[in-house]
């Protein structure tokens, strides 16, 4: 129920002769303020504290994935070294740099096809901090920062119509006997929403293309779905039945047949 404090004119008799009340100290208005002050210069305090005294553990939203684990302690290896200025404080972070970083050990590893109009940082798909077991899935939406870009795909396959298929072919086999798939007429450009939904079928089921394996239980029969082959559990075999990650998560453990 609110309070009957009176008509504003009856409020304003009160203070007839008295307009500079707001002027006269009161202690719970030097309460409020010495409480704000101070818990301003205390924050401020922790902060450059924090800040200049190097301990950079704070900043961190998680722990690194198993692969990464030996660099928990480090983390100069991954980022810039941090500038204990008041204009290091302020500037813009970036995570460009970091892949630089990545190239070190992960050397060889360049993702984009040669077509690509505007690479993304590597951390733009393998995001760190988010756990100690395997790195973090790569999800839908990383993929749809370039693929659901309609402009970005377009110009991307008039880029790769001028360049040769040489270009593209950025895995060496390594002198193995490697199935490799054609490249499409306008490259990997399709504009997709989600992988579920209006993914391209991979090229070798699209293209009725034959795996040049010479094992009688190779891909191709998994992949076209034979009747002969035994369900598992009810179901059919796919690619992670044989494919385990391994303890770390960064490769594949050997097949056991």
């Amino acid at each position: 129920m609110p309070l009957n404090r009176g008509t504003q004119k009856q409020i304003a008799q009160r203070f007839k002769g008295n307009l500079d009340y707001f002027k006269k100290p009161h202690y719970w208005r030097s309460i409020r303020f010495w409480t704000i002050l101070a818990v301003c210069l205390l924050g401020t305090a922790a902060m450059a504290w924090i800040y200049f005294s190097g301990n950079e553990t704070i900043y961190s939203p998680g722990p690194l994935s198993a692969p990464h684990a030996r660099l928990e302690s480090d983390c100069s290896q991954c980022h810039d070294p941090a500038k204990r200025t008041l204009a290091g404080a302020t500037m813009k972070l970036t995570n460009h740099h970091i892949d630089g970083r990545c190239d070190v050990c992960h050397r060889g590893h360049f993702f984009h096809a040669a077509n690509v109009e505007n690479a993304r940082t590597c951390t733009t798909c393998h995001q760190e901090h988010r756990g100690s077991g395997a790195m973090a899935s790569t999800g839908n939406s990383q993929c749809l920062h370039c693929h659901s870009d309609a402009p970005e795909m377009a110009a991307s396959a008039k880029k790769g119509r001028r360049m040769s298929a040489a270009a593209f072919d950025i895995h060496p086999a390594l002198g193995w006997d490697v199935f490799k798939t054609p490249r499409p007429p306008e490259g990997f450009t399709a504009v997709i929403t989600s992988f579920e939904k209006d993914h391209p079928e991979f090229r070798l089921r699209a293209d009725k293309l034959s795996d040049a394996n010479t094992l009688k239980f190779n891909h191709r029969r998994h992949l076209l779905e034979t009747n002969d082959i035994p369900l598992v559990n009810g179901k059919l075999m796919d690619c992670a039945f044989c494919h385990q990650p391994g303890p770390r998560g960064a490769f594949f453990q050997k097949v056991s047949f």
